[in-house]
């Protein structure tokens, strides 16, 4: 494998991972906004009472 060729490998892993983690963070982006909605809910509220009975 020429340089050229590693460099531009190493380029396309890096462009890789940084993708992988932009998922990552965008599903628990998403997971964090559905329990911050359900925390916030009158659903939250009386699920909890019921748990206190």
């Amino acid at each position: 494998m020429t340089r050229t060729e590693r460099r531009e490998a190493d380029a396309e892993e890096k462009a890789r991972n940084a993708e992988r983690v932009r998922e990552r963070y965008r599903s628990l982006d998403e997971r964090l906004a559905k329990i911050e909605k359900y925390v916030t809910s009158s659903r939250y509220d009386l699920d909890r009472e019921f748990r206190n009975l």
